[in-house]
């Protein structure tokens, strides 16, 4: 069954299908944190809606938390500080950088991170994606609907592995040869190439 919508409901629908017993692994909403951080731009106020994946440090060498957050399609990983009076943000501009400055993923997005690689941090980039659905923003799959669908099952199964899971051989949900399909080297994470890009 190819996932042919971005709703909760029939996410929900499709995984149940395809990996039920992988999918069911995955915490709820209510175990994910979002913070809501106002920056201040050029262009007047902003707001980060961004999800807590894990702890590290900032480029002061203090303890902060990691976030995943989306701007426009993309998904975004780094950082916010305060400065005085004002906040910033600091985007990390590769794999590398997240991977040295992450001392700590928080659960489950630990679970995934075993090997550094362009698939690991595509089933990050889905299961990001698949808690901002689960707080109310719908654009977050249907953005990138057909590298959600490739990854997600995958990085269920990485969660389900972590906790002792025992199933059958895990079933190919990828899509098919069809123009959705997208060979290894076409997926990438897509942190937005903003090194330490501050926003005041």
């Amino acid at each position: 069954m190819s996932l042919s919508g971005f709703s909760q409901s029939t996410i929900t629908l499709w995984a149940t299908k395809n990996f039920p017993m992988d999918f069911q692994q995955l915490p709820g909403a209510r175990q994910v944190v979002i913070r809501l951080h106002k920056i201040f731009s050029p262009e007047g106020q902003a707001y980060i809606k961004g999800l807590v994946i894990g702890t590290g440090t900032n480029e002061k060498g203090l303890s902060t938390e990691i976030l995943a957050w989306l701007d426009k399609s993309s998904v975004v990983i780094g950082y916010v500080t305060n400065v005085g009076s004002h906040t910033r943000e600091t985007r990390f501009d590769s794999i590398e950088s997240v991977m040295e400055s992450v001392t700590e993923f928080k659960e489950p997005f630990n679970c995934i991170i075993q090997v550094e690689g362009e698939a690991t941090f595509a089933k990050l980039e889905a299961l990001v994606r698949y808690f901002f659905l689960l707080k109310g923003l719908t654009q977050a799959v249907k953005d990138r609907i057909g590298d959600f669908e490739e990854h997600f099952g995958n990085a269920c199964r990485d969660i389900a592995a972590a906790q002792g899971v025992e199933r059958e051989e895990p079933r190919d949900i990828s899509p098919g040869a069809g123009e959705n399909a997208r060979n290894s080297s076409g997926c990438e994470f897509r942190i937005l190439i903003a090194s330490s890009k501050h926003c005041y």
